[in-house]
């Protein structure tokens, strides 16, 4: 059995695969020298782990996640990465307003029900630099591919998995699952409300 980090870090690596990058293309990479990132949801670290291997050390990477159960031990951090323990459905103590100039999420959809879509979001947009973003935000939703850049500069780098082009197969044609197959196929066609795949 997978543990959960274990599990986290696998999907990472398929997401990684499947984009073909951690940080966006359309975040310049010239100005990585001393580029702030926040990870929010970030699980085991294992994003900001390898981001720190691709951006200079003068680069501030910084995780949130609601709990640290996670978090690999401190001394395998890089020297630039610090993990910390925030429900970022709560909004983020003062010190890291304006703190960033990208704030990446990953598989948060299936935690976010409609009525904190709007306050979760406005929590990730106040983390961005006031200098790089203004907060005139009007599109939510990034599907793979894809990221959030909010005017003038500042990013939202949010992946997710395309729902509506899963397929459900059973591993064992004799195990019974077609409870969670029904729901999955279900889900696909009628998503909840609020909810649209493009």
């Amino acid at each position: 059995m997978l543990t959960r980090p274990t599990r986290l870090n696998y999907m990472h690596w398929m997401l990684k695969a499947i984009c073909g990058y951690l940080l966006h293309p359309k975040v310049p990479r010239g100005s990585l020298q001393g580029i702030r990132v926040a990870d929010v949801g970030t699980g085991s670290g294992i994003w900001l782990l390898e981001l720190a291997e691709e951006l200079p050390t003068t680069s501030t990477l910084e995780g949130f996640d609601i709990s640290g159960q996670q978090y690999p031990p401190p001394e395998w951090w890089a020297s630039n990465m610090k993990l910390m323990e925030h429900d970022a459905f709560k909004p983020f103590p003062q010190q890291y307003i304006g703190a960033y100039d990208v704030v990446n999420a990953r598989f948060l959809l299936t935690l976010i029900r409609s009525p904190e879509a709007v306050p979760f979001l406005e929590n990730l947009v106040t983390l961005l630099s006031m200098i790089a973003c203004s907060l005139n935000l009007v599109c939510v939703y990034s599907s793979l591919r894809n990221a959030l850049l909010p005017e003038p500069g500042g990013y939202i780098q949010w992946i997710e998995p395309q729902f509506y082009s899963a397929q459900t197969k059973a591993s064992n044609p004799e195990a019974s699952s077609g409870g969670v197959v029904r729901h999955l196929e279900a889900l696909m066609r009628n998503p909840p409300s609020g909810v649209t795949y493009e």
